[in-house]
């Protein structure tokens, strides 16, 4: 099946909208429609999807059905995406995604300028498996302009086994907890996976 491609005149940059099937105009709702196999390329960026719907009013691209989205260093994979092609920012839908060899499933990820925000999300240090230590969290948000995170109260499980709940926590810049308190999870060869909140309190004496 020959292929249908058309450049697109972005805000920012020259978008190109390409799919194995015909491109759909719907000048009253001033969209453009690619299915099967449909891809969207723009300076930075890679959408593939089975459907993906260009908004021209909005600077807005739309894709549904086994969505790939490719930008920077990041790579994830979701049911659905809303993608603003002018500034980069987005949302996706029951996404998977991470750096190898780092995981994350979350119900919804969004990008909002150099911030991160994820929704009822797992975290796992490898491949999701039974026996696979991972963190459950509402809610997490990531700066990454100036390192700084907060996380909602988490779970912590190996596999579907519960081991323990760490309090919610919101860190200061680049990512340190601030001089008077400690919050770290990590992985012991003891104690294996562990969460430790702590205070730390110093105290001046003078003397007359």
């Amino acid at each position: 099946m020959a292929s249908s491609l058309l450049a697109i005149d972005g805000i920012t940059s020259d978008l190109v909208l390409e799919c194995d099937g015909p491109i759909v105009f719907d000048d009253e709702n001033k969209t453009v429609t690619a299915n099967d196999g449909a891809s969207l390329r723009g300076d930075d960026f890679l959408l593939l999807a089975e459907e993906i719907t260009w908004i021209r009013s909005r600077g807005e691209a739309m894709a549904t059905g086994d969505v790939c989205l490719t930008k920077g260093d990041t790579r994830i994979l979701a049911d659905r995406v809303r993608l603003l092609t002018q500034d980069g920012d987005y949302i996706a839908w029951n996404v998977h995604g991470g750096s190898p060899p780092k995981v994350f499933i979350a119900e919804t990820m969004e990008k909002n300028a150099s911030i991160e925000t994820f929704s009822n999300a797992r975290f796992y240090m490898s491949e999701p498996s039974l026996f696979e230590p991972n963190l459950r969290t509402s809610r997490y948000s990531l700066d990454r302009n100036d390192s700084t995170f907060s996380i909602n109260y988490s779970q912590v499980r190996i596999g579907e086994v519960l081991i323990g709940i760490l309090p919610g926590f919101r860190s200061g810049k680049n990512g340190e907890s601030g001089p008077n308190s400690l919050f770290r999870v990590g992985e012991d060869s003891v104690l294996g996976w562990y969460g430790e909140l702590g205070v730390f309190v110093r105290t001046v004496c003078g003397i007359n």
